[in-house]
């Protein structure tokens, strides 16, 4: 977030005071608005000249510099080898005894019913 602010920074900086736009006969140019503020009546708005982006070109060149002085200063790091998988650490259980453990919830209404048949008061 804070390169996409200082990002915006530079553009503001490099755009926020640009000339107004004139036409071929050196009158001035305006744009027609509708904001919502005036109930959409329409506005006119002085019109800039177009933006520039030669902030961009002189940040390319910083950042190409910054990574060339990086390079001759270069270290080399060695790659760590990757951990175990945390699956490959757990028991593992045979498929039978979790099948022969599983209960569903009708599992146990049958014992329920079991019990209240057995007691005759199921009809």
């Amino acid at each position: 977030m804070t390169a996409r602010t200082q990002l915006a920074v530079l553009h503001f900086n490099e755009n926020g005071n640009q000339p107004e736009a004139l036409t071929e006969g050196g009158d001035k140019c305006y744009n027609v608005k509708h904001p919502k503020a005036n109930g959409g009546k329409p506005v006119a708005v002085k019109r800039k000249e177009g933006r520039t982006y030669e902030y961009v070109g002189r940040l390319f060149d910083v950042v190409r510099d910054w990574a060339q002085m990086k390079i001759r200063g270069f270290v080399l790091i060695m790659p760590c080898e990757d951990p175990t998988p945390l699956c490959s650490s757990a028991r593992k259980v045979p498929k039978a005894e979790l099948t022969q453990r599983h209960k569903t919830r009708f599992n146990k209404l049958d014992v329920f019913w079991g019990t209240l048949t057995s007691l005759g008061t199921r009809h």
